[in-house]
């Protein structure tokens, strides 16, 4: 997979805007991430509505928000990948 465009979408909003639900619609994938008071979840879907991956972190357990948000970082990291290295070995 090569992430050529992606919207972060951080709750709905995001949506507030015309022209930002078209830009939302035209990227290649998007990442919907809900930080909650005990876990954070986390997904990805491409322009299709296939859902590439669901997850979730902690979002407690973090001395500083700088912490969880590294925590975070390297978690979606991790993800993306695996989820490269999928498509690779499926091509």
């Amino acid at each position: 997979m090569k992430l050529v465009m992606a919207y972060v979408l951080v709750g709905s909003a995001n949506l507030t805007k015309s022209n930002e639900i078209c830009y939302f619609w035209a990227m290649e994938v998007v990442l919907g991430i809900d930080i909650g008071g005990t876990y954070t979840k986390l997904g990805l879907v491409d322009k299709k509505g296939d859902i590439l991956f669901e997850d979730e972190v902690r979002t407690t357990g973090h001395d500083t928000i700088e912490a969880f948000i590294e925590a975070l970082h390297g978690h979606l990291t991790e993800r993306l990948k695996e989820i490269n290295n999928e498509k690779t070995l499926n091509r």
